[in-house]
């Protein structure tokens, strides 16, 4: 087995905040024309709720983590490319962030 965490989901449309973690560093003059200015208040919630996932693993003693949607369906050879990808990145100064997406836009 694996161990894993489940982090309770921000509800952006009951208390969207002005501001997220990350719009002081978002440059909306260079997003695709195909998105919005900003973010719908779902959309918050769900960066609000990656972002505490994030700050989680960032303070945990553990070397790493992996962020996934609830719907997530991984194939079973996904936690070894998991481990090696680990291993690989195990001497990353600052550490490695990848963030994948479904590839939107097409």
């Amino acid at each position: 087995g694996v161990p894993c965490r489940i982090v309770d989901a921000v509800d952006g449309r009951a208390s969207a905040p002005p501001q997220t973690p990350v719009e002081p560093f978002w440059d909306y003059s260079r997003r695709p024309t195909q998105v919005r200015e900003h973010l719908r208040p779902g959309e918050v919630g769900c960066l609000l709720s990656h972002c505490q996932a994030w700050a989680r693993i960032a303070s945990d003693p553990a070397p790493g983590g992996h962020v996934f949607e609830d719907d997530a369906v991984l194939a079973p050879e996904a936690f070894e490319v998991f481990r090696r990808a680990a291993a690989a990145l195990a001497d990353e100064s600052p550490p490695a962030v990848i963030y994948a997406d479904r590839g939107w836009p097409r």
